[in-house]
């Protein structure tokens, strides 16, 4: 009689748990009873008392908002609204949000971190009406307090009243079967994640600690709203401790739990990896390697293209062999059998189309010669075999978001690239989203091996702003799996956020070579910010990665562009080329200009304004090539705040300074230094490059 051992285990917050915390206001009796109950202003000046509501004004083009600071619990998920109502408000800039209630988030020293909401409110005089946020990401680790909020982003007057904050339910449970080997897992998901979120994903770890270290224990995971899985191999017999948990825009309370597993079957299912010699043509004599777990019972039958191998070493988890005959260049497929495992790996057998490496400045360098990429997302066109706009403006890097929404062919994939390098080329090469959301790393070193010799790759893509949509367990898997078979060719990374919280960091930390972050300030910030990002990113890459900056070439008021008078777009004029040298004034060492796809609106049609500077910009920076390729210049320039200079060196010596305006109006610049003086007045966002 089989032994039947079925655990059930809760997430320890359940309704009675998720209701404890409250935090309500009702913003009655003298404001300054709310000073005394921890509230504050940006401008208190303008905060007033009116039939029991509290009323806040923005004037003098500033916002005005009440903040308060309420400590909250990592892995928790939090909701809260507000009754507004707004006595006519109007935005400065199409950035506004309106008479509104914002959730920051601050660490423990009061630092801002990136990641809380910000939902839009009214503008128009109207009645009371609620302003909501329905739930937060799960609060990371680094996050100590949410940062309420409350008031007038635009320039008006509001009032308030019924402020609440609470915790939402985001409780769930897992029955554990380990009566089978491997076990099997019956498992529901928050109510909040029950509607279908590619994004959301259940994790199963398992380990021999009771902590359960993640780094040295066994996890699978699982996309959907609840479910039944089995796990992936059989595990040794003994006492195992699991944690489980959620994550999807972040990472929930984990579920603990420990079982038994009383004995291994008669037909072991095993986890299998490879550690082959990927990336370089061997025609001889290479040694490839296979380990076990759990330990081998029997011995393992391995082919290499359907022939035998010679095995080399065999240990109870490992082992070692060689192909008995010459291998031809190209991709190479070792098959495994053991128990009832039937396992495939790429061998990646072949050299890339060039050699990559990286000055100690942290240009490319392609074959020994530097490489500036002046690059965009996309032909206006938006048809990846169109090659028209970037051949008009002077690109010499493309790529196509086709090969991350859809899964190609090898043969497709290298037509694309084909026709590029008949272009003259490179090309950035993204990664299909379905395999980084299902953790496939198999299929992603499929898909870069089969590319991996074609002249035109520059850069593997892993990911658009993964920290804002993939967690970072499925991050590394998919940035390992690209290093694992094609090593040859440099994985690139592009975040939107920036700082040095450790849950962004991490998706630096030795997964990429390259590091592109998109500022994209206008009309929100200052462009100067441009500047400021950019630094910060090269200093969140601590010199391990190239940085390169990715410049706004869209209006972030999307279709309703297509409305607008062309000299109403943003960007306006002189504003793109403005930041792509500010920029430069950054020390990066690369340059991607982004606009949006043609659903949104058409870059030559509705933009004509932008696509013109953005053409002229591009004809600019391919004269400066030679310079930009160059080495920096240190200059001890004395120039007014709000300009910027950029100064690089040719290798025949020569000099070129840029000198940039990122002001709102025209400012006198002198530079007087050796072998060069000059006295100029730079136009609003001007730019002035000089050759000597």
């Amino acid at each position: 009689m089989r032994r039947v051992a079925c655990l059930i285990f809760a997430l320890s917050m359940g309704l009675l748990c998720a209701a404890d915390f409250r935090f309500e206001e009702s913003f009655s009796g003298d404001v300054p009873e709310l000073w005394e109950r921890g509230w504050r202003a940006l401008n208190k000046s303008l905060v007033s008392q009116v039939d029991d509501v509290v009323q806040v004004k923005a004037e003098s083009g500033e916002r005005n908002f009440l903040l308060h600071d309420i400590e909250v619990e990592p892995g928790e998920v939090y909701g809260g609204r507000v009754r507004v109502k707004s006595l006519g408000v109007v935005a400065r800039n199409n950035g506004d949000r309106g008479v509104t209630l914002f959730f920051g988030f601050l660490s423990e020293k009061k630092d801002w971190i990136n990641g809380g909401e910000f939902p839009k409110g009214p503008f128009a005089a109207g009645d009371w009406q609620d302003v909501e946020i329905g739930m937060t990401i799960p609060i990371p680790e680094e996050v100590k307090y949410i940062q309420v909020w409350i008031g007038v982003e635009g320039q008006g007057t509001a009032q308030f009243k019924d402020f609440e904050m609470h915790k939402v339910d985001m409780s769930s449970h897992i029955e554990v079967d380990a009566s089978v080997n491997p076990p099997r897992f019956k498992y529901t998901a928050p109510v909040e994640y029950k509607t279908k979120n590619e994004r959301n994903r259940f994790f199963i770890t398992l380990g021999r600690d009771r902590e359960v270290d993640e780094s040295k224990a066994f996890v699978t995971s699982v996309q959907g709203a609840g479910g039944e899985m089995v796990f992936p191999h059989s595990l040794e017999p003994g006492k195992w401790y699991m944690k489980a948990f959620w994550m999807g825009k972040g990472k929930l309370k984990p579920i603990f739990g420990e079982f038994d597993i009383a004995q291994l079957p008669e037909n072991v299912t095993y986890l299998v990896k490879q550690d082959f010699p990927n990336g370089k043509h061997i025609r001889q004599g290479q040694t490839l390697k296979v380990t076990f777990y759990p330990a081998l019972r029997s011995d393992p039958k391995i082919t290499l293209d359907g022939k035998d191998v010679k095995i080399l070493k065999r240990t109870e988890d490992m082992v070692e062999f060689t192909p008995v005959e010459p291998l031809d260049e190209g991709l190479k497929h070792v098959q495994v059998k053991v128990g009832s495992t039937d396992k495939t790996f790429v061998y990646v057998n072949k050299n890339p189309a060039h050699r990559f490496d990286f000055r100690d400045d942290k240009m490319l360098m392609i074959d020994g010669k530097p490489f500036f990429p002046i690059g965009t997302y996309r032909d206006p066109s938006d048809d990846k075999m169109v090659f028209d706009g970037i051949m008009e403006a002077g690109f010499n890097t493309t790529h196509s978001y086709d090969f991350e929404h859809k899964v190609h062919s090898g043969e497709a994939m290298r037509s694309y690239l084909q026709e590029c390098e008949k272009r003259n080329l490179k090309v950035f090469l993204g990664i299909p989203r379905s395999y980084l959301l299902a953790e496939d790393g198999d299929s992603v070193m499929a898909h870069c091996a089969e590319v991996y010799s074609e002249p035109a790759l520059l850069t593997y893509y892993l990911a658009d702003e993964p920290e804002i949509w993939l967690n970072y367990r499925s991050f590394r898997i998919l940035a390992d799996a690209v290093k694992s078979a094609t090593p040859g060719v440099p994985r690139t990374v592009l975040l939107c956020r920036f700082g040095f919280e450790p849950g962004l960091t991490a998706y630096l930390d030795g997964h990429s070579e390259i590091h592109w972050h998109d500022p994209y300030p206008v009309p929100r910030t200052p462009v100067s910010s441009v500047k400021t990002r950019m630094e910060t990113s090269r200093e969140m890459s601590g010199g391990k990665q190239a940085v390169w900056c990715v410049v706004q070439a869209f209006d972030w008021d999307q279709q309703a562009v297509r409305d607008k008078r062309p000299e109403d777009v943003e960007p306006k004029a002189g504003k793109i080329r403005c930041m792509a040298h500010l920029a430069l004034t950054a020390k990066v060492t690369g340059l991607i200009f982004y606009w949006l796809p043609k659903d949104r609106y058409d870059m030559k049609i509705h933009s004509p304004v932008q696509w013109a500077e953005v053409c002229s910009t591009v004809k600019e920076l391919n004269g400066l090539l030679e310079y930009l390729t160059g080495r920096h210049v240190e200059l001890d320039l004395k120039l007014p705040e709000g300009i910027y200079h950029w100064c690089k060196r040719s290798d025949d010596g020569k000099q070129a300074l840029g000198l940039v305006n990122s002001l709102d109006k025209p400012m006198e610049v002198k530079v007087d230094i050796p072998g060069f003086a000059k006295t100029i007045v730079l136009p609003p966002y001007g730019v002035d490059i000089n050759r000597f």
